[in-house]
């Protein structure tokens, strides 16, 4: 055996020598000797400039769709649609209303996010390509908005609500990347992970079912379902509030 070679052996179990094959090593060499795990995907900490310029990347890209919204008021493109209000209305109010509820939708997600984003205390590479799955949906949401706001056909309709669908069911996702990886803080046990994941999975189910209404209706019957989703989706906030308390309760238990 070489003299070079270190290493922080003990002999095969069961031999009669029980003692380390290189007595003179401290524990802190062995230990700094002893493979690490690698993880599965790197993680910065929140003081880093890594998770900052995540951040900020995130919120401006819900900014650019927030902005984008406006580019969908195209009604009113005539000097007559500005007479009087009742003509601005006529002219524009389709398009009016699919902007307030996509301008409401975006906000409420970039909300939701942010609380998310202030329960965690570092960040992972696969949480960052998660996120960027999640405003893939949400730069889309335009494109829907102006199809709801434009077209009476119901296709426009379902359209929009798989995009907000695949969104909110994006943001569940998200959530247990998050878990998964140890980046909440604190930990909820898998209990609790699984209570929380339940008013996230309610507005993708309420906008995919509204699909099925949709395909065989007109459009304005379908508004009361599209309201429904958007009040499970508001209150999301106050039921946020109740998980944290189950939350509590679990971990205690």
């Amino acid at each position: 055996m070489s003299s070079g070679w270190t290493g922080s052996l003990r002999s095969p179990a069961g031999s009669k020598f029980s003692e380390p094959l290189f007595p003179h090593m401290s524990d802190e060499v062995r230990e700094e000797n002893r493979p690490t795990k690698r993880p599965q995907s790197p993680v910065y900490g929140r003081d880093s400039l890594e998770f900052v310029r995540a951040l900020s990347f995130f919120d401006a890209t819900f900014a650019v769709a927030l902005t984008l919204l406006v580019t969908t008021l195209a009604g009113a493109n005539t000097p007559s649609d500005w007479d009087n209000l009742h003509a601005l209305i006529a002219a524009d109010g389709p398009h009016l209303g699919a902007f307030a509820l996509s301008f409401a939708v975006v906000s409420g997600y970039w909300l939701a996010n942010h609380r998310f984003v202030a329960g965690m205390a570092r960040i992972s590479t696969r949480l960052m390509v998660g996120t960027l799955i999640l405003i893939a949906g949400v730069v889309i949401l335009p494109f829907s908005t102006e199809a709801l706001g434009q077209f009476r056909q119901p296709l426009s309709t379902a359209v929009y609500a798989v995009n907000v669908a695949y969104i909110s069911s994006t943001e569940a996702v998200l959530f247990l990347l998050a878990w998964s990886d140890g980046l909440l803080d604190p930990a909820p046990v898998r209990r609790a992970a699984l209570i929380n994941l339940v008013p996230q999975l309610l507005p993708p189910v309420v906008f995919l079912a509204s699909v099925t209404a949709c395909l065989p209706l007109v459009p304005c019957r379908c508004a009361p379902v599209l309201a429904i989703a958007f009040v499970l989706r508001s209150g999301r906030g106050h039921m946020g509030e109740t998980n944290r308390r189950l939350l509590t309760r679990c971990r205690v238990s």
